[in-house]
């Protein structure tokens, strides 16, 4: 999916001139190549996809445009840390191409009780028919508090940006909150951005479910208090399902803003992609929920769940590592992880709606999730989420 995500635009609008398509192709490939092939080396840390897609666009003060894209993208999580690289390359109708590459780390900590820390950073540059360029590199720090079913945090950021001339001085500030209940996750967040000359504000309303099957995801915004960002309402959905074990369907369409720190403008779209899992370190792995991703900064840690899905402990012991599920109300409790080859295990009753296994895991980061009552896989509540391939989630837990 090329348009929202990646803010790839057409600046020059439909012109005749022509560009070489095979050296945009050739560096794509080479790009998705060198990600397919970190992916591996890195092993159980990684995961790797390429989108193929095809996309109608029309941005502020420009005519209508259809584009091909192609989008690798690669995702390294180790203990409380993840790092993501992206590329992009579109060919518009008009024939002129554009290349834009992103990174994103963040690391998390925890302080004490439901408190955590993060602080993160991002970067990206991208260049439009041989005749822009831009650039942005910003980072941040955030405090998130876990209370019950939900989760608040505050974020601060600052950097600079660059649209083709002398770099701009960014700074902003943010807040929201995630909740999820009966497997909604709901977020609400606003922040305040500054770069350069130009200040907006930014609510923004979200919500991810799964349903039948598919991964649905909504979003609702408004931009207020701007000088030199525009404003107004702005909304987006999209839709993934899963055609197979390397494969999904992605469709996405609706409305965004500009954004002054990527150096892009507004426009309404529609795509469809084509999602393949070029790498994954769960081949067998079940299908998983939906939830939501954080509205500012890469976050990856996503709220709570509610009392009435399932709580993990994980007790390191001498022979082993101790898994206990909290559920009161289950039947039946099994866990499916890298650990175990992505087989479902289950777990034995302890009585009081407590459920354990003993099992030899090695130290480092892992990825797990447990089924109740032979029914759908969930990501417990205790465990850090993660967004996986195609944008749903599993979850992550580290053993000291």
């Amino acid at each position: 999916m090329a348009c929202k995500h990646q803010r790839d635009r057409d600046p020059v609008g439909h012109d005749d001139r022509r560009v070489s398509s095979g050296r945009t192709r050739g560096a794509a490939f080479f790009a998705a190549a060198c990600m397919a092939t970190l992916a591996r080396a890195l092993a159980a840390q990684a995961s790797a996809t390429v989108d193929l897609g095809v996309a109608h666009v029309r941005y502020a003060g420009f005519l209508s445009s259809a584009a091909i894209s192609l989008t690798p993208a690669l995702l390294v999580e180790r203990r409380s840390a993840a790092l993501s690289l992206r590329g992009t390359c579109l060919v518009f109708q008009s024939g002129n191409r554009s290349l834009q590459g992103a990174l994103a780390a963040s690391a998390v900590r925890r302080i004490t009780g439901g408190w955590r820390a993060e602080v993160w950073g991002a970067g990206g540059a991208s260049s439009y028919a041989d005749v822009a360029s831009f650039w942005h590199a910003f980072g941040g720090a955030r405090a998130l508090h876990t209370a019950g079913r939900a989760t608040v945090w505050a974020d601060v950021s600052g950097g600079a940006s660059s649209h083709g001339g002398k770099p701009r001085p960014l700074a902003g500030v943010g807040a929201g909150v995630w909740t999820r209940r009966a497997g909604v996750t709901l977020g609400l967040s606003g922040s305040h951005t500054r770069v350069g000359d130009t200040v907006y504000t930014d609510f923004l309303a979200e919500g991810r479910q799964s349903v039948a099957g598919v991964l649905l995801r909504a979003e609702i915004g408004a931009r207020v208090w701007s000088r030199g960002g525009g404003s107004g309402v702005y909304g987006e959905g999209s839709a993934a399902k899963r055609l197979s074990q390397r494969f999904a369907l992605v469709v996405a369409g609706g409305s965004y803003p500009n954004d002054p720190a990527r150096g892009s403008i507004s426009g309404r779209y529609v795509s469809a992609a084509l999602r393949l899992g070029v790498w994954s370190p769960r081949p067998n792995a079940p299908r998983w929920p939906a939830s939501l991703p954080s509205s500012m900064g890469p976050t990856r840690d996503r709220g709570s769940s509610s009392s009435s899905e399932p709580w993990l402990e994980v007790r390191p012991e001498t022979k082993g590592v101790r898994l206990v599920v909290h559920a009161p109300d289950a039947s039946s409790v099994e866990v499916a992880g890298d650990f175990t080859d992505w087989r479902p295990v289950p777990l034995v009753a302890v009585g009081s709606g407590v459920w354990e296994a003993l099992m030899a895991i090695p130290p480092g980061l892992h990825r797990a999730n447990v089924r109740l009552s032979g029914g759908p896989w969930l990501v417990p509540h205790g465990m850090r989420r993660a967004a996986d391939d195609y944008g749903a989630e599993i979850g992550v837990f580290v053993v000291p």
